[in-house]
């Protein structure tokens, strides 16, 4: 079998808007947040930075801080109280992704 490898750049930019519930804004969740995780240059800010970061990169997964981040359009109709109230939604409102082929092989034998 013959195969051909490439070696491509790709470039995405997408905006995210992030609803972040009030709680992470509390000087006790912020203090725990940097005693336990990482120091927040901007404080809440960079927890939502992280937050459109994760949703863009890992959507579907936990991820530290900030458990699964919740797509709007599957969001929880209880996601105002209980488990949910703490669950951080994400919308993606635009998505560009570019290619471009940087160098290609020619066809060879697979190894």
């Amino acid at each position: 079998m013959k195969v051909k490898t490439y070696t491509i750049r790709v470039i995405q930019e997408t905006e995210v808007k992030i609803t972040l519930p009030e709680e992470y804004a509390t000087e006790e969740n912020l203090k725990s947040w940097q005693e336990q995780l990482w120091e927040l240059d901007k404080g809440v800010d960079s927890i939502a930075e992280y937050a459109a970061e994760m949703a863009v990169k890992h959507s579907g997964y936990s991820h530290d801080g900030i458990g699964e981040l919740l797509n709007k359009v599957h969001k929880p109709k209880d996601f105002k109280h209980g488990e949910n109230s703490m669950k951080i939604i994400f919308e993606e409102l635009s998505d560009y992704t570019e290619t471009d082929i940087i160098k290609s092989s020619d066809w060879e034998e697979a190894e």
